[in-house]
């Protein structure tokens, strides 16, 4: 039971409708690869390659920490403070 060419024509007409002639190379191209591919993994053919990636964190001195505020206990008087900070840029 395979496919005559009745239904690869439906086949093909159909995917000229879902993916348009500017894109039909691309699509088949990428099919062909695919099954290259996987003809080559399943002969054991396959390359191995190992690649081996480190990252390390740098600190961002741009970013400030994240401030928890603080609840002071119920009954407590509390004083609104207010911080206003300047930029200045000298020119020289």
């Amino acid at each position: 039971m395979g496919f005559g060419p009745p239904e690869l024509l439906l086949i093909l007409v159909i995917v000229l409708i879902v993916f348009g002639a500017g894109k039909l190379p691309q699509v088949f191209s990428s099919l062909g690869k695919g099954v290259r591919e996987f003809r080559e993994a399943s002969e054991g053919n396959e390359e191995t390659t190992t690649t081996t990636t480190t990252t390390t964190a740098v600190p961002n001195p741009a970013v400030t920490p994240a401030v928890t505020p603080t609840v002071p206990p119920t009954g407590t008087p509390t004083v609104a403070t207010t911080t206003t900070t300047e930029e200045v840029t000298k020119t020289v």
